[in-house]
């Protein structure tokens, strides 16, 4: 029986096998963490394409939908593909490291407080302002905000993604999140917070978002 040179290949191909998802996701992972987060599509391929040989080869489809199908990873619009999980580690551990601070300072508060500091006490806490402020917007302001935050803070601040993040979201209750924050906010970044600048930019993109509505 005479086979033709399409079937052949096809069969060759079916012979070998294919690197599995666990390996791709291995290899693209270790090279985003020595990369700090972050990297080209080159280095990746350059990495993946070691995988292979005669046995053995990448799925038939395109390197950067192979990148882009494991889990944790996205693409900015830079072309770059990001970790978006160190991110959410990251804002985790901040997260945690700042509800440790207002708690410490609140029952320092309460300690002067009962030690009969006056009605005149001030708090002397930037943090604690923050805290209280947030905590007056209320639980239907604060999770829409959260949305937004999340979006632009932990999954990695698409444009896109942003802007629908912002549209879902009840334009009065994020004017008023960001009016009642901003001024704490912005201290906060005097002060020498890091994570501060990030929101001060996140509001930016809010109010351009809601003037365009």
């Amino acid at each position: 029986m005479k086979i033709t040179k399409r079937q052949l290949a096809r069969i060759i191909k079916e012979e070998i096998a294919t690197v599995t998802d666990a390996a791709i996701e291995d290899v693209v992972m270790s090279i985003l963490s020595d990369e700090g987060g972050a990297a080209g599509l080159e280095p990746i391929e350059d990495a993946l394409e070691d995988l292979e040989d005669d046995e053995i080869s990448l799925p038939d489809e395109p390197i950067e939908d192979v990148v882009g199908d494991v889990t944790g990873v996205k693409r900015h619009a830079d072309g770059d593909f990001i970790d978006t999980t160190q991110l959410e580690s990251k804002i985790r551990v901040t997260k945690s490291q700042l509800l440790q601070i207002i708690k410490e300072e609140k029952q320092k508060i309460l300690k002067e407080q009962r030690a009969g500091a006056g009605a005149d006490f001030e708090t002397g806490s930037i943090l604690v302002e923050f805290a209280q402020q947030y905590a007056a917007l209320g639980s239907a302001i604060q999770e829409q905000l959260n949305e937004v935050i999340k979006v632009y803070l932990v999954d990695g601040g698409f444009p896109e993604e942003l802007e629908d993040a912002i549209m879902q979201q009840n334009p009065a209750a994020l004017e008023r999140a960001v009016g009642q924050l901003r001024r704490t906010v912005s201290q906060m970044e005097d002060e020498g917070f890091e994570e501060a600048g990030d929101l001060m930019n996140l509001f930016e993109e809010i109010d351009t978002a809601l003037r365009n509505m």
